[in-house]
C-alpha cells in the first residue's frame, strides 16, 4: 500500500524497490537477533522465549547495555509498526467507504491498542494472526489475478526471459 502512492511510471519498478523492505527488515534483523540469541547461548535456558530470551541474549553480549539497547529498538520497532498501521488502517477504511471518512478508523485503532493492553498476550497474538489470515485471502486473489500483468510487464522491461 506505501509503495502504491509512488509516482514512478512502471509499477514494476516500485516493486522491485519495494523488495528492499523485507529483505532489511526480515532477513538483516531477524539473523542479526537469530545469532545473537545463539553466540550468546542463551537458547539454552528451556525456561527462555520470545522476548525474554532476546533479553537474557543482549544481557550477556552487550555488558551494561543490553537491556537500554534491546528496549530502543523495542520502542522504535513498536512505535513506527502503531504508526504504518494507522496509516493502513485509514487508507484501507476511506477505501473501501469514503476517502473523507478514512480517518474515523483511528478511533477503533486507538481503541484496539487499549483493549489489547487490558487482555492476556495469547489472545493478543491470536486476534492478529486471526486478522493477518483474513488479510491473505484478498491478497493472495489479487495476487493471481495480477501475475500474468505483472509477468508481461517484467518481460518488456527485459528483465525476465
Amino acid at each position: 500500500m506505501y509503495h502504491g502512492q509512488s509516482v514512478s511510471k512502471k509499477g514494476t519498478d516500485e516493486g522491485l524497490t519495494a523488495l528492499l523492505g523485507p529483505l532489511l527488515d526480515t532477513v538483516l534483523v531477524c539473523t542479526i537477533t537469530g545469532l545473537i540469541v545463539i553466540i550468546s547461548g542463551a537458547y539454552r535456558n528451556p525456561d527462555l522465549n520470545g522476548i525474554v530470551l532476546t533479553l537474557e541474549a543482549f544481557r550477556r553480549l552487550f555488558f551494561g547495555v543490553g537491556d537500554e539497547l534491546l528496549l530502543l529498538m523495542v520502542l522504535v520497532f513498536g512505535v513506527s509498526t502503531l504508526f504504518t498501521y494507522s496509516y493502513y488502517g485509514v487508507k484501507c477504511f476511506g477505501f473501501l467507504t469514503q476517502t473523507r471518512w478514512g480517518h474515523y478508523y483511528n478511533y477503533f485503532y486507538i481503541g484496539s491498542i487499549i483493549v489489547s493492553a487490558l487482555v492476556t498476550v495469547e489472545v493478543v497474538i491470536g486476534i492478529i494472526d486471526l486478522s493477518f489470515a483474513l488479510m491473505c485471502i484478498p491478497n493472495m486473489i489479487a495476487i493471481l489475478w495480477l501475475s500474468n500483468h505483472v509477468k508481461k510487464e517484467m518481460k518488456a522491461r527485459q528483465w525476465m526471459s
